[in-house]
C-alpha cells in the first residue's frame, strides 16, 4: 500500500509540471504570434502610407495643398526661338505622361491644386486638372514681373503682345475651405533664375489654404513643404 500510494504520489506532480509546460509553451507561441502579426499590420501601415513611383518620398492621401508647375514643351516656329523654350533649360514632359501622374493618390479628400500652366497653353489647364482628379476653379494667382534688377516692368517675348504675367490656375477636390478671404491674386514681384517663382506665391498660398504642403517639380526646398522633382535643389533658399 505504501509502495502504491508513492507511486501515485509520484506520478501527479510530473503529469501536473507537464501540463504547465505545455501552457507555458502555448502562450508563448501565441504572444509570438501576435508580437509578428502586430509587425507585419504596423509594417503594411507604414507602406501604405509611401506614395509609390513616381511620387517616391512624399505620402499618400496627405497633402491640403498641391502646387506644381511641370514642364510643358513649347514648339517654336523657327530655330532661332528655340533657345528660349522650356525644354532648354529642363525636362518636359509628353502629354500623356503629365495626364498619367497619380497626383489624386497624394490629396486629401478635400484638396487645391495651385497649376502653373504658360497661358499659351491655356487650353491644357481644365484637361490636366481633370486628369489629375480636380476641378478647374480659376485664376488663384497672376504674377505681375518686375526686371531682375529694377522695378520697371519686364517685357517678355510673344507672337503678338509682349508677355509680362504668368498665371497659376486654381482647381479643387472636395471641398477645401479656404483659411482667409483677404489672399489677393495679383503678385507682383522681380524676376529671378529662369521658372523660379516669387517666395510671395507660397505665402499667399499658406494663407489661403490648410496644409500639408507638396510641390511637385519643385527646383527648391522650402520650409514646411514636401518638395518632390528632379530638379530640387537647382535653387538655393
Amino acid at each position: 500500500m505504501r509502495t502504491e500510494r508513492a507511486g501515485a504520489n509520484a506520478g501527479a506532480p510530473a503529469f501536473t509540471f507537464a501540463k504547465i509546460a505545455t501552457a507555458v509553451l502555448a502562450k508563448a507561441k501565441k504572444q509570438e504570434t501576435q508580437t509578428v502579426s502586430f509587425m507585419l499590420d504596423h509594417s503594411t501601415s507604414f507602406a501604405s502610407n509611401t506614395a509609390p513611383a513616381p511620387f517616391v518620398g512624399l505620402r499618400l492621401h496627405y497633402y491640403g495643398a498641391i502646387a506644381a508647375d511641370p514642364g510643358i514643351a513649347f514648339r517654336t516656329r523657327s530655330a532661332k526661338g528655340e533657345g528660349r523654350c522650356p525644354q532648354r533649360h529642363y525636362r518636359c514632359s509628353p502629354l500623356d505622361e503629365l495626364y498619367a501622374l497619380p497626383v489624386a493618390q497624394i490629396a486629401t479628400p478635400d484638396c487645391f491644386l495651385f497649376l502653373w500652366v504658360p497661358l499659351r497653353s491655356v487650353n491644357l489647364v481644365e484637361p490636366l486638372m481633370n486628369a489629375w482628379g480636380f476641378a478647374f476653379s480659376g485664376s488663384a494667382f497672376v504674377w505681375a514681373k518686375q526686371n531682375k534688377c529694377s522695378d520697371d516692368w519686364f517685357m517678355g517675348n510673344g507672337f503678338g503682345t509682349r508677355h509680362n504675367v504668368e498665371v497659376c490656375w486654381l482647381g479643387h477636390r472636395g471641398q477645401p475651405q479656404r483659411k482667409s478671404k483677404a489672399v489677393r491674386e495679383l503678385v507682383v514681384a522681380r524676376r529671378r533664375e529662369h521658372s523660379r517663382k516669387p517666395d510671395e506665391v507660397y505665402r499667399r498660398i499658406e494663407a489661403l489654404s490648410d496644409g500639408p504642403y507638396c510641390e511637385l517639380f519643385a527646383r527648391e526646398r522650402r520650409p514646411g513643404w514636401d518638395c518632390h522633382g528632379d530638379e530640387v535643389n537647382k535653387f538655393g533658399s
